[in-house]
């Protein structure tokens, strides 16, 4: 689990003259902020007694004290609550099964949920030909963030050929993910350079799934980017710890985020227990596209037809 301090006591008490409320902890009470027990962030004038004097929480004298796992609680909730807004958001087409390899089909219904990024999936080998082919004529897509997924199922080219062909796809395809415990030659995709990203592996996989084995790639594939699936994460240590080890160590190579829930190995729309359950680490990769590998989540689609996250002309439909 990220760093937390649920034994503790905290008090929310005066912060000077900013005007704003500090959390404070043990001997600290005072001095230090809530991000160094846990979100990073200030508690909110809106834990005051009284809502309508807000403005004037810091002149309070009494201090309240609160437990900081009631605390982290209700600030994962906040953030829970602001997953859906998350800008950029987008969706990876193998949502849409029944459309599958009719890529013209699968980008008007990627676009259907949002123009601003996309992962097109050639999870099988043989949808990697027709994908090439339809992005080589160069169709007008308004997405502004593009990755594919390579394949990782039903494959019969060995590592030198394949990373061939995935180098054939257009230079503005910025991300090409794939899966660590299906190269058996790693050093063959160092062609792909820094659009190579390799994606933390599931319980089901042999490798991959943690730091320790996402390094031993990485030291093949030094320019390598990394791509976050939360919920694989969940499923090796559902406390998240893996989750944060694996940001500590390549946040650095962070290029996007896969998001959903696992049931049975496959991947579903994200239940509101792992809203909350994810929503910390998720807090930490604010700065990169997050790929729905799932439908959206009913509770999500008013914030997702929000004009501040859908673009012009964009439709969303339940």
């Amino acid at each position: 689990m990220c760093p937390s301090f649920d034994d503790e006591q905290v008090a929310v008490g005066p912060a000077g003259t900013c005007g704003c409320e500090h959390a404070m902890i043990g001997k600290d009470a005072g001095r230090a902020p809530l991000r160094e027990i846990q979100q990073r962030r200030l508690i909110r004038a809106s834990l005051c007694d009284d809502p309508a004097d807000q403005r004037g929480c810091h002149r309070r004298r009494a201090v309240r004290w609160f437990s900081v796992k009631a605390i982290t609680s209700i600030s994962a909730r906040d953030d829970a609550d602001s997953l859906a807004a998350h800008h950029p958001i987008g969706v990876s087409t193998g949502v849409f099964g029944d459309v599958r390899g009719v890529w013209p089909r699968l980008v008007a219904k990627a676009c259907e949920f949002s123009t601003y990024a996309v992962e097109l999936s050639a999870l099988s080998e043989d949808e990697l030909p027709g994908l090439i082919e339809y992005l080589v004529t160069k169709p007008r897509l308004s997405f502004r963030y593009v990755s594919v997924h390579a394949p990782v199922k039903n494959r019969v080219l060995d590592d030198a050929s394949s990373a061939r062909l995935l180098n054939g796809l257009p230079l503005w395809v910025r991300s090409i993910v794939t899966h660590p415990d299906t190269l058996d030659d790693p050093s063959a995709y160092r062609e792909l350079g820094t659009r190579l990203v390799l994606e933390n592996m599931d319980d089901r996989k042999a490798s991959g799934r943690t730091g320790d084995e996402l390094d031993l790639v990485f030291e093949q594939l030094p320019e390598a980017g990394f791509c976050f699936d939360v919920a694989h994460a969940c499923s090796i240590d559902p406390t998240m710890g893996v989750a944060c080890d694996l940001l500590d160590r390549f946040r650095s190579r962070l290029r996007q985020v896969h998001v959903s829930s696992l049931s049975g190995g496959h991947h579903v729309p994200l239940t509101e227990e792992d809203e909350e359950r994810f929503a910390a680490v998720l807090d930490r990769c604010r700065d990169v596209p997050w790929i729905l590998e799932a439908a959206p989540p009913e509770r999500w689609l008013g914030e997702l037809r929000s004009p501040g996250l859908m673009a012009i002309g964009e439709t969303l439909t339940a």
